[in-house]
């Protein structure tokens, strides 16, 4: 009788047995597949291998020496308890006789029209979902050429090439007359908020991201800070854009970039959102300058800090509370005047709901619960916000200092085994303290950002009455 083969599992299975042998619970795996499987290939390992017939491969010392192939190989990995497994390719299997070749082809054909049944299934009610989402939000009825789409933006006879430093009116910037959107874009709630559209002068770019700019303009002498869309060919793209901007217009703290007005033209595609401008940039190239040239003080650190939890405490405390969701030091904006102040509500969202779902965001400033399965409360934000504190004492982006792939820093953040590095030797004690406790990985356990506010507020204080005596 044939020895049955070892049950395989892959590479996500490889993750989520992992965090079992360390004596942390995963609920779902599904956040792992859907994180890992973007970055690897699947390998196989046997599970049911025991330590001696591993042979000679090479032991893994770390889930990491497991994770770091693309491709199949074989390498054994010894977990902090329990037996040791065996990642292995998979086992060659022997010329099949007539018979059971026969068998064999009656189950592929029976396993293939089941597979054809769900995946027919699958399809139709991803295509009643995508039908009754586009009817909500609507789409760009397109031109019969819709090849100019592609195009992108181009300059106006008159106008200047994108890449232009010279000022430039919003109006010089046109798109190829392919697309009209339907009217069933919600456009009412934006007009008290409407600025004159050939008011606007585009100066030169200062960001530039996956769905849109920000440009360096001008509105009647006053700079501004213009952040606009890339080509959208579907009207979701703006119906986003439109809620972020209603979002933005809700909020009036010292501790958020301030709004100051939204502009479009006869396309919607085109629309401006038109903020402050902050003169000292984002906070991560600020910190990235400040390694060579060390111009950015400890006292303007905590400052910058309270300045962040300030903002924090104004969002997590309105009626609705406003949870950010995408917080880093490149969404931290400096000002020679005012200070620091938050700013990209792109993917932040109101909620009345005690948690949301739904993993945005940069993952090296997610919180464990995030990466794990989506879940989502302001503590996510403390979370974000003791990542910047760690930036602020190292100076560096975070985990850049650890030999590490994006998975084997994902995988040992949502366990809890990796956390920021702090710089104990230039940071001080408490300021350390607080940005351990911010990183805590049960998410009830992280001050909220009044306390910390509150704790930062006392410790400036003193610094100031230090810098007095």
């Amino acid at each position: 009788m044939a020895t049955p083969s070892p049950p395989f599992c892959s590479l996500p299975d490889i993750l989520k047995a992992s965090l079992h042998a360390s004596g942390d619970l995963v609920k779902s795996c599904d956040s792992v597949q859907a994180l890992v499987s973007r970055l690897f290939q699947p390998v196989t390992f046997d599970v049911a291998t025991s330590p001696s017939s591993c042979g000679e491969r090479e032991v893994c010392k770390e889930l990491t020496d497991v994770l770091k192939s693309n491709s199949v190989f074989s390498c054994a990995f010894s977990p902090a308890s329990g037996p040791p497994w065996c990642v292995l390719a998979p086992l060659p299997v022997p010329p099949p006789t007539p018979s059971e070749s026969s068998n064999h082809t009656l189950i592929i054909v029976a396993v293939a029209c089941g597979v054809v049944v769900v995946v027919a299934v699958v399809a139709a009610v991803v295509y009643v979902k995508q039908k009754a989402r586009h009817r909500k939000l609507s789409t760009l009825p397109m031109h019969e050429d819709s090849e100019c789409c592609d195009e992108g933006y181009v300059a106006a006879p008159g106008g200047t090439a994108l890449a232009s430093k010279r000022p430039v009116p919003a109006s010089a910037y046109v798109r190829p007359p392919c697309a009209t959107f339907s009217d069933q874009l919600n456009l009412y709630d934006l007009e008290s908020f409407r600025l004159p559209y050939d008011h606007i002068v585009l100066q030169k770019p200062l960001a530039q991201g996956a769905f849109g700019d920000v440009w360096l303009g001008h509105l009647l002498n006053q700079r501004v800070a213009v952040k606009t869309l890339k080509v959208a060919n579907v009207a979701q793209d703006v119906q986003l854009f439109i809620w972020e901007i209603l979002l933005l217009s809700k909020l009036d703290c010292p501790y958020v970039v301030h709004f100051l007005g939204v502009a479009w033209n006869e396309s919607p595609s085109r629309m401006m959102l038109v903020t402050e401008f902050m003169d000292g940039g984002d906070l991560r190239s600020v910190l990235d300058a400040s390694r060579t040239s060390r111009r950015f003080s400890w006292l303007h650190k905590m400052e910058c800090a309270l300045h962040i939890a300030e903002g924090l405490v104004y969002l997590h405390s309105l009626d609705t509370k406003v949870i950010h969701r995408d917080l880093k030091s490149r969404n931290v904006m400096l000002d020679s005047v005012s200070g620091a102040k938050i700013t990209d509500f792109g993917v932040a969202r109101e909620t009345n709901d005690a948690t949301m779902t739904v993993g945005i965001g940069t993952y090296r400033w997610m919180a464990p619960e995030v990466l794990t399965d989506g879940h989502y409360t302001e503590k996510a934000d403390m979370f974000s916000f003791g990542v910047i504190l760690a930036e602020l004492s190292t100076e560096l982006v975070p985990y850049t200092d650890l030999n590490l792939s994006d998975a084997g820093i994902i995988a040992r953040v949502m366990v809890g085994t990796l956390r920021p590095t702090f710089d104990t030797t230039e940071s001080p004690p408490w300021f350390v303290e607080m940005g351990t406790q911010c990183l805590a990985l049960q998410a009830d356990q992280r001050p909220t950002a009044a306390a910390v506010a509150y704790a930062l507020r006392q410790a400036l204080k003193q610094t100031a009455e230090t810098i007095v005596v």
